[in-house]
């Protein structure tokens, strides 16, 4: 159960009830999206967002919105639902206000964040190597941060509290250019930086092999 909105939300595993509190009779059910525990719900100001085995969904007051399509599947098998398994790791959600992004902690290590502005997906990863200090719980902080329980001390760990950062890495999906039959070849690619020197690898013919480009602080450095 989950009040929001005025209203009172029930789930099971594949439908939402909205209920309405004083006269306790149902609204409307939403078949096809339900919520995968306790802990896969959360409300913030921009809406509430729960998740199950299915689908990730925002509902801001009238009906519940698929908004993980885009992230469900992947090649490189990182996906929401190549990463769920419930089994292992009951998915949780938090909100982190400066960032204004949902984020759902699907694995020990994993979390898919959802920024409502961009409306954008980010792939972050947390906790140690050996996913000892996993998110056993999570809460929200005084200021709208973050707060992880972590399962090797139970202690509460404010996340992006450290000044250290990991490795950031964007991989594209496939560029098929709208003609997956046809064969393409690159004319120019063109690698600009500020900062630490990238590593950049370019895939053809949805293959394993990687053509290395050196990275450039202008447009002068193109791949013909």
């Amino acid at each position: 159960l989950q009040a929001f909105n005025g209203r009172i939300y029930a789930f099971s595993e594949s439908k939402t009830h909205r209920i309405e509190p004083s006269s306790f009779y149902i609204e409307d059910s939403f078949d096809g999206a339900g919520c995968i525990g306790p802990d896969a719900v959360y409300i913030s100001d921009f809406g509430m967002c729960y998740c199950d085995t299915h689908n990730i969904y925002l509902n801001t007051g009238q009906a519940p919105i698929p908004i993980g399509d885009s992230i469900l599947t992947s090649d490189a098998g990182i996906g929401y639902l190549d990463l769920l398994n419930v089994a292992s790791f009951s998915p949780k959600i938090g909100f982190d206000a400066t960032r204004k992004s949902f984020v759902i902690f699907v694995t020990q290590s994993k979390a898919w964040a959802y920024n409502i502005v961009r409306k954008v997906w980010n792939l972050w990863e947390y906790g140690n190597s050996d996913n000892s200090e996993y998110a056993k719980g999570i809460c929200s902080g005084k200021t709208g941060e973050i707060l992880l329980a972590q399962a090797a001390s139970d202690d509460l760990f404010d996340m992006f509290s450290s000044a250290t950062r990991k490795a950031w890495s964007w991989t594209s999906k496939r560029l098929s250019m709208r003609h997956k039959t046809q064969n393409k070849r690159w004319y120019e690619q063109i690698v600009a930086y500020e900062g630490t020197v990238p590593t950049v690898e370019v895939y053809w013919d949805y293959g394993t092999g990687a053509a290395s480009i050196a990275s450039g602080t202008s447009e002068s450095n193109i791949l013909r």
